[in-house]
């Protein structure tokens, strides 16, 4: 069998299911509630979603081969049926990463495409709701053809431009004297018509991976990720970080002071628990920021804090208790001014070692209101969550079929359910 052949929507058969809330009601009212699942004989992986303007729903992540990657996008209809699929980068390693709705309906999508060189570039791909490729852009500073500007993430700025996280082995103009080995945070601005207008790269000695970026009302841009040291004695140590930064005239986005591991200012009251990293993140204002990431000990956290605070910036930080081991990969609002995260778990309840998508809601304070957990194969791993337009939630990853690695689509009511 082909693997064109395979595109049709598969159904799942012995979906697992296990909530911390079993008691919860169910809502008739939710007519489009489905499990698909999309893809071919390779592997395939999902990156993020998001719901367009007719109420349709669109994917990005990547087909994996033996000898190459593509971007993969998918957009479907209210029901989760194809509408179309774009495959992106024909010979050439390229991965879907992220994806943003733009304000008239286009679906803006970032790659990671790596040429022969061995050189990663940061693509950005534009396509009209009917499928249309409408532009393509390289983003990279002028004269760095030889260096890596890798995107990780995508999020629309309060400007109504966007902001990229990733990372970049380019240290020019950033003051940066690290060894070669070493990447720094990146961060690149776009104004509203889609023109970059400002960069910043900072880092430490070591591997330092920028996860989201994004912008708050007063201009100021905020970014997470994780710092990998070199190691000591053998063992690596990862440390969270989280910048604070403001756009300069000159094009540059200029730290309001050296980039720092905050664990102890995101997590003042138990500073025994590791923050291995900080995953996404939720501008709620200026003096408040939402910060989703994973402990050392494999379980999430929440995190509220005021970065506009010199001293005691911590609003509030909750480790999520939730059985098993748990890696989150994303944060988004819901309208009840809570939150909806998408993880990877493993022995989450359900009685086998395999991993599972994770749908988790969570209150304004960031106290857990429910979870889902959806699969139970190896190959199973929840990458986004968003509230949608009727209510109810949806949720993107990978989830093993027979054997093989496909980009799942999961849309529940309100309580996380699909029957």
């Amino acid at each position: 069998m082909t693997a064109r052949s395979l595109l049709a929507i598969l159904s799942i058969v012995g979906l697992f299911l296990q909530s911390c809330q079993p008691e919860a009601v169910k809502n008739p009212e939710f007519t489009k509630r489905f499990l698909k699942i999309y893809g071919g004989a390779d592997g395939q992986s999902a990156s993020e979603c998001i719901q367009l303007k007719d109420g349709g729903y669109a994917v990005i992540g990547t087909i994996t081969a033996t000898d190459q990657q593509q971007a993969y996008l998918v957009a479907t209809e209210a029901d989760g049926n194809i509408r179309w699929t774009r495959t992106i980068g024909s010979g050439l390693f390229t991965k879907g990463m992220s994806m943003e709705l733009e304000p008239n309906g286009d679906i803006l999508i970032a790659c990671q495409q790596t040429g022969s060189n061995g050189v990663t570039s940061s693509l950005l791909l534009t396509y009209s709701p009917e499928g249309s490729l409408k532009s393509s852009v390289d983003v990279r500073r002028s004269g760095s053809g030889n260096l890596d500007y890798a995107v990780q993430r995508v999020r629309r700025a309060a400007d109504g431009g966007l902001c990229f996280a990733g990372t970049t082995n380019d240290t020019v103009g950033t003051g940066f004297t690290g060894a070669l080995d070493t990447t720094q945070f990146l961060i690149f601005k776009t104004n509203a018509a889609g023109l970059v207008t400002h960069t910043f790269a900072r880092g430490f000695t070591g591997v330092d991976i920028g996860m989201t970026a994004t912008q708050a009302t007063d201009g100021s841009v905020f970014m997470i990720g994780s710092s990998r040291l070199k190691p000591i004695a053998g063992q690596f140590q990862d440390d969270m970080v989280f910048i604070k930064a403001a756009l300069q005239g000159d094009g540059t986005i200029g730290s309001n002071n050296a980039p720092t591991k905050s664990d102890n200012q995101v997590n003042p009251t138990n500073p025994k628990v590791e923050l291995s990293d900080a995953r996404d993140m939720v501008v709620v204002s200026p003096n408040e920021v939402v910060i989703a990431g994973n402990t050392g000990d494999n379980e999430i956290y929440i995190s509220r804090i005021n970065p506009l605070a010199t001293s005691n910036n911590n609003l509030g930080f909750i480790q999520l208790p939730i059985p098993g081991e748990c890696e989150v990969n994303s944060i988004m609002p819901t309208p009840d001014g809570g939150y909806i995260l998408a993880a990877t778990g493993r022995g989450n309840g359900q009685g086998n070692a395999g991993e599972n998508m994770l749908l988790i809601k969570t209150n304004r304070q960031g106290v857990l209101s429910w979870f889902r957990a959806f699969g139970g194969d190896r190959d199973d791993k929840g990458k986004m969550a968003i509230a949608t337009s009727d209510g109810g939630y949806l949720l993107t990853g990978t989830l093993g079929f027979e054997g093989i690695p496909m980009i799942c689509l999961i849309k529940t009511d309100q309580n996380g359910f699909i029957e």
